[in-house]
């Protein structure tokens, strides 16, 4: 266990086949998601790696006994079928470490997946698809390839492998949201969920499972979120019903609140905010509270923001001042609210040092939050000007400030080296 407890970090496997001796190359890197970490890195590490695999030929889900221990830097796995069939490595993620195969199995691989997900395990479905997705942010795989990935998921059922993809996609939803090609991407989007959407609806069955609630919920979440016109309608009724009669904690299923919440105040302009506001304030439970809180930074309007923000920083208004940090990084988080949160940051930053300045936790993670997203030149080049200009009287949000910078330096690489080929690959699907 030395090498798994000693050092930082986890290994990726790359798998390169020899489709005519039956071979297969095994060699162990450390996975490094953002090229920037690769600075403090002062050498390559080994992990004692366990090694399982099946394959197409005589696929075996359940035997996670170790088939190969890789101690060094490569190995080889012998006994392989041929050049039709692929192999898959980490039965049911069994050991701590990612996997990268060569282009071939790869397509072997998402051609199973469409045409039968069922026969590969439901955990190594979500583990390709997580896979893939940050291999390709890492730069170790093509884009277009691990994209492919998800092309399977309107078949889908499981939670798993849902929440793997949402978790992943959701990295490319935040970098392309203000681009040309966000109407294409929320087009496929909610082409793979439309199945999902239909079948689950808003209906909560009391004999269903917790994992179908949950899909339930990412469902919602992210169908309204990209304006499916129906989705919308339904949670801006069950807002209208609950406004009527908000009292009735029946109206709207807890599990849905949120979901409701953020679309009727997406979508409902100054009378939904204002009404929700009220609820915050005379709600009493916490977890409401929370939820009322985080919807009231779905608003659209760039006042509205701006005024969520000013109120944040004001106590008589009926927020706490321990959940001011937790009202920006709300708003930064919004697309029509990352540019207000960023301006209000460094126009407002004396004031903020003043009252999150001796909580690091508060004041680093506001910073982080609050530019997150950015992904321009410009914007890169605004944070560094700001740093330079304030760094003396940054306080605990120094280191932050010097991560914000090395975070929105490798969005901007992310956007110049893969914009294109994600743009090209939303071309070829037939949306």
């Amino acid at each position: 266990m030395d090498s798994w407890t000693l050092q930082t970090g986890y290994p990726v496997v790359t798998v390169s086949r020899d489709y005519e001796t039956g071979t297969a190359k095994v060699t162990q890197n450390r996975f490094l998601l953002e090229k920037e970490e690769a600075r403090n890195v002062s050498s390559e590490p080994l992990w004692k790696i366990p090694i399982t695999y099946t394959h197409s030929r005589n696929s075996d889900w359940e035997n996670t006994t170790t088939k190969l221990w890789l101690h060094s830097a490569t190995g080889t796995l012998r006994d392989l079928p041929g050049p039709n069939d692929w192999l898959i490595l980490n039965i049911q993620e069994v050991g701590y470490y990612r996997v990268n195969y060569d282009i071939h199995n790869w397509k072997l691989v998402i051609n199973q997946l469409e045409k039968d997900h069922k026969v590969i395990h439901v955990v190594n479905r979500a583990q390709l698809m997580d896979d893939a997705m940050d291999l390709a942010r890492a730069g170790l795989l093509p884009y277009d390839l691990a994209l492919m990935t998800t092309l399977y998921i309107n078949k889908e059922r499981n939670y798993l492998p849902w929440e793997a993809a949402l978790e992943s996609l959701s990295y490319i939803d935040m970098m392309l949201s203000r681009s040309a090609i966000y109407g294409k991407w929320e087009k496929y989007v909610l082409r793979q969920l439309s199945s999902m959407y239909n079948e689950l609806g808003w209906e909560e069955d009391e004999t269903e499972s917790i994992l179908i609630q949950y899909n339930r919920i990412n469902s919602l979440g992210w169908t309204c979120k990209h304006g499916h016109p129906q989705c919308v309608k339904i949670a801006k009724r069950k807002f209208q019903e609950w406004k009527d009669n908000y009292n009735d904690l029946t109206i709207i299923p807890p599990n849905l609140r949120s979901v409701v919440y953020c679309t009727a105040i997406q979508y409902g302009g100054q009378e939904a905010w204002d009404f929700t506001w009220q609820r915050y304030l005379e709600e009493e439970v916490a977890s409401e509270r929370d939820k009322l809180m985080r919807a009231l930074a779905c608003a659209r309007e760039p006042w509205l923001l701006s005024r969520y923000l000013e109120w944040s920083l004001n106590q008589s208004s009926g927020i706490k001042r321990q959940d001011g940090t937790y009202v920006f990084r709300s708003v930064a988080s919004n697309i029509y609210g990352r540019d207000i949160a960023f301006n209000y940051l460094r126009e407002k930053w004396d004031i903020l040092l003043d009252i999150y300045g001796k909580s690091f936790f508060s004041l680093g993670s506001l910073v982080q939050t609050v530019t997150s997203s950015l992904n321009t030149q410009f914007e890169l080049d605004q944070l560094v000007k700001f740093y330079e200009n304030h760094k003396d009287k940054l306080g605990t949000a120094h280191r932050s400030f010097k991560q914000a910078i090395e975070k929105a330096r490798a969005n901007v690489h992310w956007m110049n080296k893969n914009f294109e080929i994600i743009a090209s690959w939303l071309d070829n699907i037939s949306l």
